[in-house]
């Protein structure tokens, strides 16, 4: 049986549906199965910062797919091998960190895609081909259709080739980096917040799909209405501030039970 989800994310995102996923940078199965039961449309495993097991990986991917949920996986920088494991596990595509011309634009298109879009190693024996059960016609035409490509864009290098990465054969969708580049531009977070601005536009000039992150459901429509068509929420620090949160209602229970309880 082939338990792929339904419509391929990239098909989706060429029809230009908003696409709401989860972020996961540490080991969390469990997260990424809720996640699938409370609608998200996909979810993104950082690599770069976060965990790069390869067993973690895999088992993290097969349980997006027992709920319909395609991945996407950030790998690090030139990390080819790392990207064709993570597409044979049956992720649907990768984000490039880095990503600075349209050269490195085009190294990760290939990475990502058997040929003759690509360099990927072909194999069916995967579970990206159902253990040998898809044909290789099969599997070489379903890669095609599924394979997502997202470009990072993260210095005032990429910045100033927004146009030409945008506008790359096979780049999905970009998405700023915000941390990096205000780490480039002397940790000026005004400065990047505007940089960002004008890649979304760039983006938008050549009809390239923009991915954001945003640590909650109000970040994440501000990001929707600013134009991105991808927002990944960071569970991470949804969580952390949910922590932060109830230790500061526990704090204030115990220092004054009375008020807590009349406020219930």
């Amino acid at each position: 049986m082939n338990r792929e989800p339904i419509e391929p994310l990239k098909q989706r995102l060429a029809r230009g549906e908003r696409l709401l996923g989860i972020l996961v940078r540490t080991p969390a199965a469990m997260l990424i199965d809720m996640a699938g039961h409370n609608g998200y449309d996909f979810v993104l495993l950082d690599t770069e910062h976060g965990f790069a097991d390869q067993q973690a990986l895999a088992d993290h991917i097969a349980a997006a797919r027992a709920v319909g949920l395609p991945t996407v996986v950030r790998i690090g920088g030139g990390e080819v091998a790392l990207a064709l494991r993570v597409l044979d596990a049956g992720a649907e595509g990768i984000v490039a960190p880095h990503v600075q011309s349209a050269d490195d634009a085009a190294d990760a298109v290939r990475a990502a895609h058997y040929p003759p879009f690509g360099d990927r190693g072909f194999a069916t024996y995967t579970p990206a081909g159902r253990w040998g059960k898809a044909a290789g016609s099969e599997h070489a035409a379903d890669a095609a259709r599924r394979t997502l490509v997202v470009a990072m864009i993260e210095d005032t290098q990429g910045v100033q080739n927004a146009e030409s990465i945008a506008g790359a054969e096979g780049v999905d969708a970009v998405w700023v980096g915000l941390s990096d580049l205000a780490a480039t531009l002397g940790y000026d977070a005004r400065a990047a917040d505007a940089a960002c601005r004008q890649v979304w536009s760039t983006a938008k000039g050549v009809g390239t799909p923009v991915l954001a992150l945003a640590s909650d459901a109000k970040g994440a429509v501000a990001a929707f209405d600013g134009g991105a068509q991808m927002v990944v929420l960071n569970a991470q620090a949804a969580i952390d501030r949910c922590l932060g949160d109830w230790v500061l209602a526990g704090t204030t229970f115990i220092s004054h039970p009375n008020e807590s309880q009349e406020s219930q």
